[in-house]
């Protein structure tokens, strides 16, 4: 046997002396639970601070006495002269002393220390590796995320108001993004050669370095997007791929310094904690490398140690200044602490040539009164609570020791309160424009309240109040939506704004002046920070109710739809038989509301299912909130298209013109290549129109509708563009299509298999011509702003070794003036929005909806609501719209059942998971369509994990196909590969005809 070794020249490490420094500024919210006996906190870096457990590392003479505190002999603040005495015995305190908590005001769950003028302090010397440039690489990589992170929420902001000055924040985003991945590149290769960096060190920082380098040629040619224009939405997703790229990064594998632990003591006991990173609270001259939290007074929610039982597991909150850093930096210890402030020393004698030791505690003797109103206007998109998928929500909102609670709203994921909580005769210490800079944050809980037992936690967040010191001019807040969490899960958004008021010497008749209460002594919220509301008009498009389960072991029967906005709403017409047709008769209704001048306050609306039962009972189905109506917003500037953009969109809109409709909610069907869906005698009012491409040897076959790439065909230069041709061309089309009902579907197959290949085979090589010649950019293939052409779902590789010859005589044959097909390289849902132009599918659901629960999202559907809306301000006259007709109405196809029949072709597909143990897979389709199975197991392609099936099949009604992929097995069951479904209904009546 042979072995090799490997020598390294090992370099002692030297050790240096950090020093960590903290002040406690606020102790509140702590769970009565806990107990009323004295509670302190004890800060600990590794074993250094630890008191309770008795330990505490050794290091170099260094000795743990036993009443809790570490000793030293040591000068605290080492100045590195290397002549430094030992005169000086400064004792390092870990724990603050031991205070009584009081109960707070307005809610008796919680108690609070009166941590009132007097600030403890704790302070800890340890000594670790001298490797803390690991950690300054982490900060410096985190701070470019964070500024990425808020570029993109800028961003996201913007595109509510103006899609160009969004554009704009991108750019300039990505912009710093590249120039300070050079600064830390540059920064990074200048670097001296440190004797105690390891292997992995320099792995990782050629790491960093590569990914910065890819990351930033990627945002440089997004900024600069030479090819091609590149939109907004995915513009975004390489943000947020850069993002999670950085924070990956950002993971140092090599812990330096262990966490900063918070530990809250009650009786000897720990029974809460909070954890710090230590590279959050690491100082550095360098403001780059300087962690985000040091020097900041920053809130710190205290966790119960262990497995945590689901629901609100705050134990407590704490507002600590803390700072860690080497100690030749000790004399930046109090830089940033708010000013106004005396220290406390130890009792201490020592020699002069030391600097002052950090205080025991910083007393802030000035003291103001504060008044803080707390305008709760509505909440959208809460978590659903009960049963029934709905809440009964309400708001506890705590500022230091004052907690109040808003009214409950019943049954509802989207209450509105309008309620104004006073909280008076708040007093803080400290600097009063130190306050108003860095005011304590405001707490609010959100809980549904239950009739029996505990009500159920359902979300939390913090926000800063405005601050306005006497003397000042007093300017209203704004309301602002503040994002609410659950755990890990999103809980909706609050909106609500909050306001610190100093109240002058006179007294608070001098505050600014608050609306008179109502009859329960509830303040209404300030018409001055009430948004404005006017008068709009909510047109409703009730279409039908799908796929809806059983709801307490019953089938519904009679379903009706409720739509609901700011308390107000209107019913659709109860459904007789669900099984029959679930359609409504009677499509549209309105409903006049108000609603906020600016858009982004618009509250939400909500669509609510109910089943009519026996004896006159109604059980809810389920419910969807709709959170954003900008959507559904109609404004008449924007009906008009640019002539030159969406050409044919503005031709389709020729054939059946409606003056007062929305462009996308306009149901024109467009021009197809063939008529694939064969109409019997209940067919829709709308024609089918078809474009006049130049001849080809045979009509082809339909599209297929299963994802990756799918193709279009183009428009051919013969089209005839006017309105005339188009209703020509219509009426043509309505004849060839009865004539080919005549024939059967065998001899259709027969004569256009190879007609459809061929067009098929001259599209892809249409493709691979455009590619070699770099992108022409020609107009002609923009088939993203185009409609009335079939679309098709095929990979543009196929199998080459099957049909090269085919392809070669394909392309050989094909005629010059054959109509070829555009490549998409996605499924047509999402290159079409769903074919939701018409009509749009609100999923319903119902049940609870918990942190713990991430799975359940599936189960929680219980049907989909098919409809639309369209919200404009209510005109003068009070007639619905143009012609008494509601405008969502207008050029909408009838909803009454229409016979068709439905023929699938499955070509191909691609890139299948392996389902067998040789890593290949035994395809074969299933398709399914209401009830009706077509199962194709014995034609299943062996070892194939791109098979080209070549299949067709014909269903009768019903609308959500479902194509699924089995793996054959000879023994046992067959194993599922995949499945997607596709909603016949929506490609249908959608303009883009895409059957």
């Amino acid at each position: 046997m042979r072995f090799s070794f490997t020598l390294y020249q090992i370099h002692e490490e030297q050790d240096e002396e950090f020093l960590l420094f903290g002040t406690f500024f606020e102790a509140t919210m702590i769970d009565r639970k806990i107990g009323d006996k004295p509670i302190s906190f004890e800060v600990s870096v590794g074993n250094y601070g630890n008191t309770i457990d008795g330990v505490s590392p050794g290091h170099g003479g260094k000795k743990k006495a036993h009443d809790g505190e570490e000793e030293e002999s040591a000068p605290l603040l080492h100045e590195g002269t290397g002549d430094a005495s030992h005169d000086l015995a400064v004792p390092l305190v870990s724990t603050t002393n031991p205070e009584k908590p009081l109960l707070t005001e307005g809610n008796r769950n919680y108690s609070y220390l009166p941590y009132d003028e007097k600030k403890p302090c704790v302070y800890i010397k340890s000594f670790w590796g001298d490797q803390t440039f690991r950690l300054y690489f982490s900060n410096v990589l985190e701070k470019m995320a964070d500024l990425l992170e808020e570029g993109l929420e800028q961003v996201k902001d913007l595109i509510k108001v103006s899609e160009m000055a969004s554009e704009e924040k991108m750019k300039s985003t990505l912009n710093d993004f590249i120039n300070q991945s050079r600064a830390f590149i540059a920064n990074a290769e200048k670097k001296p050669k440190l004797m105690n960096r390891t292997a992995l060190d320099k792995k990782r920082l050629t790491l960093c370095k590569q990914e910065l380098e890819a990351m930033s040629k990627d945002a440089k040619g997004i900024i600069q997007q030479q090819k091609k224009k590149i939109p907004l939405d995915e513009m975004m997703r390489e943000t947020q791929s850069f993002i999670e790229k950085i924070r990956f990064l950002v993971d140092e594998p090599q812990h330096t310094v262990p966490d900063v632990f918070i530990w809250m003591l009650s009786n000897n006991k720990r029974v809460a904690y909070a954890r710090i990173p230590a590279k959050d609270v690491l100082y550095s001259p360098v403001n780059e490398q300087r962690g985000k939290h040091c020097g900041k007074i920053k809130t710190h929610f205290l966790k119960l140690p262990g497995k945590r039982p689901p629901g609100w597991n705050v134990q407590g909150k704490v507002d600590t200044y803390l700072w860690l850093g080497s100690a030749k930096y000790a004399h930046t210890i109090l830089d940033n602490l708010p000013v106004g402030y005396e220290t406390e020393t130890p009792l201490a004698a020592g020699g002069g040539h030391h600097a002052p030791p950090p205080p025991m505690s910083v007393v802030y003797k000035t003291k103001h009164v504060f008044q803080l109103r707390a305008h709760m206007y509505q909440a959208r998109g809460l978590i659903a609570a009960d049963s029934s998928g709905l809440s009964d929500p309400f708001a506890k909102v705590t500022f230091v020791s004052h907690c109040q609670t808003t009214k409950i709203i019943q049954q509802t994921l989207s209450p509105t309160w309008n309620q104004m909580l006073l909280f008076n005769n708040i007093v803080l210490h400290g600097d009063g424009k130190e306050i108003a800079e860095f005011p304590p944050v405001v707490v609010i809980e959100l809980y549904d309240d239950d009739a029996v037992g505990k009500s159920d936690y359902i979300g939390s967040t913090v926000a800063a109040p405005v601050t306005t010191l006497s003397g000042e001019k007093y300017e209203p807040p704004k309301l602002n939506y503040h994002p609410l969490y659950c755990g890990n899960l999103s809980g909706g958004d609050l909106l609500a704004a909050f306001e610190l008021l100093q109240v002058p010497d006179s007294g608070p008749e001098n505050l600014p002046p608050v609306d008179p209460p109502d009859a329960g002594l509830i303040y209404p919220v300030p018409a001055n920070i009430r948004p404005v509301l006017s008068k709009y008009r909510v047109e409703v498009l009730f279409w039908g109710l799908r796929e809806l389960k059983k709801v307490q072991l019953l089938s519904v029967d009679r379903p009706q739809v409720l739509i609901e906005c700011a308390s107000k709403g209107v019913k659709s017409c109860v459904i007789q038989s669900y099984k029959n047709n679930p359609n409504f008769n009677v499509l549209g209704d309105w409903f006049e509301v108000e609603l906020p001048e600016n858009e982004l306050l618009h509250p939400p609306l909500s669509i609510c299912v109910v089943d009519w039962r026996a004896f006159g009972r109604s059980t809810l189905v389920g419910t969807h909130t709709i959170n954003c109506l900008k959507q559904f917003l109609y404004k008449p500037k924007e009906l008009p298209a640019s002539p030159t953009k969406e050409a044919n969109i503005i031709e389709i809109d020729k054939v059946t013109p409606a003056p007062g409709t929305v462009q996308s909610l306009q149901p024109q069907q467009p021009p197809t290549d063939h008529v694939y869906v064969d109409v019997e005698h209940g067919a829709p009012i709308l024609p089918v129109p078809e474009p006049e491409i130049a001849p080809a040897p045979a009509p082809s076959p339909p599209p297929l509708t299963i994802p990756p790439p799918s193709l279009k065909p183009a428009p051919s230069p013969t089209s005839d563009p006017t309105k005339d041709g188009k209703q020509k061309g219509s009426r043509k089309s309505t004849r060839r299509s009865t004539k080919r009902k005549k024939r059967t579907i065998a001899d259709e197959s027969a004569e256009n298999v190879i007609d459809w290949w061929s067009k098929y085979y001259a599209s892809i090589q249409k493709v691979q011509k455009a590619k070699v010649l770099n992108f022409s950019d020609g107009k002609s293939g923009n088939t993203k702003e185009t409609s009335g052409h079939v679309a098709l779902n095929i990979e543009d590789e196929p199998d080459k070794k099957k049909k090269d010859k085919l392809l070669k005589k394909a392309v050989k044959e094909a005629p010059p003036n054959l109509a070829t097909m555009e490549i998409y390289d996605g499924d047509l849902e999402s290159e079409f929005n769903n074919f939701e132009d018409w009509v749009k599918t609100f999923e319903l659901f119902r049940g609870k909806s918990t942190d713990e629960d991430h799975s359940n999202y599936e189960e929680r559907i219980i049907g989909k609501f098919k409809g639309c809306f369209c919200i404009y301000k209510s005109p003068e006259d009070c007639c619905p719209g143009d012609g008494g007709q509601l405008r969502i109405l207008q050029g909408l196809p009838p909803n009454h059942s229409v016979k068709v029949l439905i023929r699938v072709y499955i070509v191909a597909a691609f890139n299948l998971s392996p389902a067998d143990p040789d890593g290949k897979s035994d395809p074969y389709i299933v398709l399914r369509l209401g009830k009706t199975e077509i199962k194709d197991r014995d034609n299943y392609i062996p070892k194939q994990l791109n098979p080209i099936f070549g299949r067709s099949a014909t269903f009768p009604k019903e609308s959500l196909l479902s194509v699924v992929i089995y793996d054959h097995d000879m023994i046992g069951s067959d194993d599922l590969i995949g499945e997607t479904k596709i909603d016949l209904e929506n490609r249908f009546y959608s303009r883009h005809r895409a059957t």
